[in-house]
């Protein structure tokens, strides 16, 4: 392992549920996005896994080149073109660089909560009356609209709208990140659009403005001045915190998987419900979590290979075995943001190709997981247990 300088007070600390503790070196130029991105987590962790984030970049020596994409040795891993540096300590990783480092955390964030069998989700979650239910989807379905619809009904509890956990026993664990309200949630959230607040762009303008954040994204978060102001000031977009749109006393830490319903839309009448398996629910939550990542977040997966990056592995033995799954197609006229303009059929925007097994094979599957340079080179019958042991909810 290469030697670290213990980051010392005052730097920010974070404590991810007891599993992971990150630390944060004062003037680290992306303090900010972590301070905003992490804040249901701040507080000191007594974790003995820690990520420990700086602006400062570590010389390490004899770096292996691999043209000009990457260099390496067997403890560090250097991008050049996202000016960022991860390397492996004692107790965990340390990240740094001089851009935003939110998309190079998130990860390795996954790595070391599997390692306390937690894994990181792409999904909405709610709590139902003590029932965990949770809502993975592609990115732009409607996660964000579908929550604030079911925490408006009595006994829900907001827990995720975006990125959330699973311990291995099948718990729950939420990530009160903040929402990014859009113009299309005008209707679902209108008390975030009375009085003097940042304009956004008209809703027909929403999918040419969100195509084109998606494509500078991966510039501007190398440079955190800029991105800062882009994101206060981007007509994409406003921030808000969960508390203060539902209220404190509907937040939700934790609570059992109960239900999985994987939402997607489509071109059609009438919304279906369909009963799906296990194993289909746990392939599509894993290529979910991976596709929907950063392109900086793959960049560095696919570099750092897949012996230490597989998601679930280290807590696919005791995964949950027979929780009921849903899948849940809406047709396009029923979604808020359709009646703006945006594309239909499924998310098909630059940052995240669409898995294949939504057309392949089951030989074919597996043959993308096997390509080189993925995370995953095989889902495993381990993987597609992931919906469990849990006895169905009527709700």
């Amino acid at each position: 392992m290469i030697n670290q300088q213990i980051i010392t007070s005052p730097a920010v600390a974070f404590d991810v549920h007891g599993r992971v503790g990150i630390r944060v070196a004062p003037g680290t130029p992306g303090e900010a996005q972590l301070r905003d991105m992490l804040a249901p987590f701040l507080g000191p962790s007594a974790s003995n896994l820690q990520l420990n984030i700086s602006g400062t970049l570590t010389k390490v020596p004899a770096q292996s080149r691999a043209e000009d994409a990457y260099r390496y040795t067997d403890d560090s891993l250097f991008l050049p073109e996202d000016r960022v540096q991860v390397i492996r300590t004692e107790n965990g990783f340390a990240v740094e660089g001089a851009g935003e480092l939110l998309t190079a955390v998130v990860p390795l964030l996954d790595q070391l909560c599997i390692r306390q069998d937690t894994a990181m989700l792409h999904a909405a979650m709610v709590d139902y009356r003590g029932a965990g239910i949770l809502l993975p989807a592609w990115g732009g379905v409607g996660k964000t609209s579908t929550v604030a619809k079911l925490v408006a009904m009595p006994g829900v509890g907001f827990m995720a709208d975006d990125w959330g956990f699973i311990t291995a026993e099948g718990t729950l664990l939420s990530y009160a990140k903040p929402m990014f309200i859009k113009p299309h949630h005008r209707p679902i959230y209108p008390e975030l659009f009375q009085g003097v607040r940042k304009p956004l762009a008209p809703g027909w303008l929403t999918s040419t403005v969100s195509s084109l954040a998606t494509a500078v994204h991966p510039v501007i978060v190398r440079y955190p001045r800029t991105a800062a102001f882009t994101r206060r000031w981007s007509p994409e977009h406003r921030m808000v915190h969960p508390a203060d749109v539902f209220g404190a006393e509907k937040i939700a830490a934790k609570a059992p998987t109960r239900l999985a319903v994987f939402l997607e839309r489509f071109d059609g009448a009438e919304a279906r419900l369909e009963r799906r398996t296990q194993a289909w629910m746990a392939e599509r939550i894993v290529g979910n979590f991976h596709s929907e990542l950063p392109l900086v977040s793959r960049r560095l997966i696919e570099r750092s290979g897949p012996q230490d990056s597989c998601h679930w592995a280290g807590i696919s033995p005791q995964k949950p075995r027979s929780s009921p799954a849903r899948w849940v197609t809406f047709p396009a006229s029923c979604c808020a943001s359709r009646r703006h303009g945006r594309p239909t059929g499924p998310p098909t925007t630059s940052r995240a190709p669409s898995p294949p097994w939504r057309t392949a094979g089951r030989e074919q599957e597996h043959e993308f997981w096997q390509r080189p340079g993925r995370v995953c080179r095989d889902p495993g019958p381990q993987r597609r247990q992931l919906a469990g042991r849990m006895p169905e909810v009527r709700l």
